[in-house]
Formats: C-alpha cells, sequence, structure tokens
C-alpha cells in the first residue's frame, strides 16, 4: 500500500507569479486567470511565456481603472473535460465554482481565455440557468473604452496580422473587438490573413487528446498564411493558439523565417512602453 506523507511546512503560494506593481481591489469583480501559469510551466520548453499575456491585461486593466480582483485558490473551468466528453468532472469543477463566485460575491468576471470565456458565459448557464453573472472578454472590455474614449493607447512601429481563436472568434463571434483593440495602438499596421474571421483556420488545438499529422498540417497551413503577409507578429488573444503554433515552429523544417508569436494584450501593453522609450 502506497503512504502518502505530507511534507511539513509546504504551502501553495498560488499567485506567487502576480507582479507587485498590480493594484488589486475588494469588490463583485473577478478576473478569472485560467490554466495559463500551469501550462506555463508544462509548456515551458517551447519558449514561451504565458504569464506575459495575463499580467498585461492586469495592467491594461489597472491603467483603465478597472477595479477587479484575484483568487488564490482558482480551479479550471472544466472545458477541456466538458470537451472531453467527462461531463461528471466538469460538472464537479462548475459546482464549486460556482460556489465559490457566490461566497465572494462575484457579479462580474473578465479573462483573457477565450476557453475560459466561453465555458463561463455560455456553458455555465446551460447547467445553471441565468448565473447572475456578466462574463467578458478582455479584449471586449479594452474595446468598449477606447471607443468610449475612455482609454487611449500607446504607440508601436509594428506589422502584425491576427489569428482569430476559435471560441472567440466563431464560438462568442468576437470578430471586430480584437481588431479594434489593436487599431487603435498607433503606428501598428493591422494586415489579414487569406483566411480571416469567419473563414479563419484553427491552430489545430484540442482538449491535449490527440495532435497528429492533420492537426499539424492545419497549423502549419496557418503558419504559411501567417508568413505571407509579411507581418512582424502574429497577434492571437488565445494561450493555447500560442503553445499550438509555437510547437509547430519548433519541430518544423524551416527554423529561418518564423514569425514571432504573441499574445495580444502582451501587444498592446508593450505599446505603453515604447511610448515612453
Amino acid at each position: 500500500m502506497m503512504h502518502i506523507i505530507a511534507r511539513r511546512g509546504i504551502q501553495q503560494d498560488r499567485l506567487g507569479w502576480l507582479p507587485r506593481d498590480i493594484e488589486l481591489h475588494e469588490g463583485n469583480t473577478l478576473f478569472f486567470v485560467g490554466c495559463a501559469p500551469y501550462f506555463n510551466v508544462v509548456f515551458s520548453d517551447l519558449g514561451i511565456d504565458l504569464m506575459e499575456g495575463v499580467n498585461a491585461s492586469l495592467r491594461l486593466l489597472n491603467r483603465a481603472q478597472m477595479p477587479f480582483k484575484l483568487f488564490d485558490n482558482e480551479r479550471c473551468c472544466g472545458h477541456d473535460l466538458l470537451l472531453q466528453g467527462d461531463r461528471d468532472g466538469f460538472m464537479d469543477l462548475a459546482r464549486i465554482n460556482m460556489e465559490q463566485f457566490a461566497h465572494n460575491n462575484v457579479r462580474r468576471i473578465i479573462t483573457n481565455c477565450p476557453e475560459c470565456y466561453y465555458t463561463l458565459k455560455v456553458d455555465y448557464p446551460k447547467v445553471f440557468g441565468d448565473t447572475g453573472i456578466e462574463v467578458s472578454h478582455l479584449t471586449d472590455v479594452i474595446a468598449a473604452l477606447v471607443q468610449s474614449d475612455k482609454l487611449s493607447l500607446g504607440k508601436l512601429e509594428k506589422r502584425v496580422t491576427y489569428h482569430d481563436p476559435c471560441m472567440l472568434g466563431r464560438g462568442a463571434r468576437l470578430f471586430k473587438e480584437p481588431r479594434t483593440v489593436l487599431n487603435a495602438v498607433t503606428g501598428l499596421e493591422l494586415v489579414e490573413m487569406e483566411e480571416s474571421q469567419e473563414r479563419s483556420l484553427c491552430c489545430g488545438r484540442s482538449p491535449w487528446v490527440h495532435c497528429g499529422a492533420v492537426n499539424r498540417q492545419i497549423q502549419e497551413r496557418r503558419l504559411a498564411q501567417a508568413e505571407a503577409t509579411g507581418a512582424d507578429v502574429l497577434v492571437t488573444a488565445c494561450p493555447k493558439c500560442q503553445i499550438h503554433l509555437r510547437c509547430a515552429q519548433k519541430i518544423g523544417s524551416d527554423k529561418d523565417h518564423q514569425v514571432y508569436i504573441q499574445d495580444l494584450a502582451s501587444l498592446v501593453a508593450q505599446s505603453f512602453d515604447e511610448e515612453v522609450t
């Protein structure tokens, strides 16, 4: 029989990644981080920092003076379990999350992850009915602030192309909002790929179940479309898109001509740094 021995003095620090300059506020708005901290460790060999997008999202909200809080014991939204057909596992997570939302009087959730966004906004109400919680994706929030002149973005001289994540684009119908944010950055040139918005290719993702030859063909085709635009950066608003496309780059045959892949929030936050310099 296996005995599990607890090590004394070891405690979780699930917000250890949080920069000290981020301002948190008690209230009814929650920023739902998602699994980026976990993925950042698991896929560290790909040379990407998924926490850049999370931290940039928090800085953008701070800059917009939008108060929010974080959970130090946040759990997965359950998206991948539901997609794999593990409805019981999904329901267990969903119930725990809903109990925590209610206990902390959460009335609004903002997230930078398209899958968290779709799961919390669409799938949870299918199970629980009206949750009484407004769920927003970061690009929707920032786009609204930009359009109402409540937030001005910085300056960045780059040519970029935007990859529509499936759950954010065809799933949640947020095509315009990410482009509104990018176009609000002074000096940024946005060029579209051959297949974009409604016709955008998938990154070849799956709920970590399978990634074979067909997935790889889709990823290579998407990367080729990005290269064809002449863009400096392939921008996306999904951590999984970053992981899958970067993985395809790493194992691909052409390592000399590879477009840089960056999270949208990270790119936009960078515009303020460039403005200062």
